[in-house]
């Protein structure tokens, strides 16, 4: 029988693991909860990133729109009074600040703490798809 110990690595920000320090290391630079995080994808454009506080500064705070209702059998639901309508007037801003870089504003909806599948006109992956095939395509339009 052979005996080995095998480490594992944590991100310092959000719940990402695994095995290799280098990974996980490389990935905490960009992780989209670090407050100090550096974008890969602006970095690639050639784009100037914008400060998270920035960003932050332009969502709206969560908590001001938050309502909790507890029903007739005790139970509590909380729901948020107009939050989508007041955030998809902020998201065209925040578009515009981060030249409309997906993982700037996904860092930014997740720093202030707003739950992504709230956001409507927000798809990441989709975005981030249009913003590889984009990439590609000034790649070979250059060569």
């Amino acid at each position: 029988m052979k005996k080995k110990q095998v480490w594992k690595y944590y991100c310092d920000y959000c719940k990402k693991s695994g095995g290799s320090k280098y990974h996980i290391e490389k990935h905490e630079k960009g992780c989209t909860l670090n407050p100090n995080r550096v974008c890969g994808l602006c970095k690639i454009v050639g784009n100037k990133q914008s400060p998270i506080e920035t960003l932050i500064a332009i969502l709206p705070n969560i908590e001001n729109y938050r309502s909790t209702v507890i029903d007739r059998y005790g139970f509590k639901s909380e729901y948020y009074d107009d939050f989508d309508t007041v955030l998809h007037g902020k998201l065209d801003i925040l578009r515009e600040t981060v030249d409309n870089c997906p993982a700037c504003i996904m860092a930014a909806l997740r720093q202030a703490k707003i739950p992504v599948p709230m956001v409507i006109g927000f798809n990441y992956k989709e975005e981030l798809d249009t913003f590889w095939k984009e990439q590609n395509k000034e790649e070979i339009e250059i060569y």
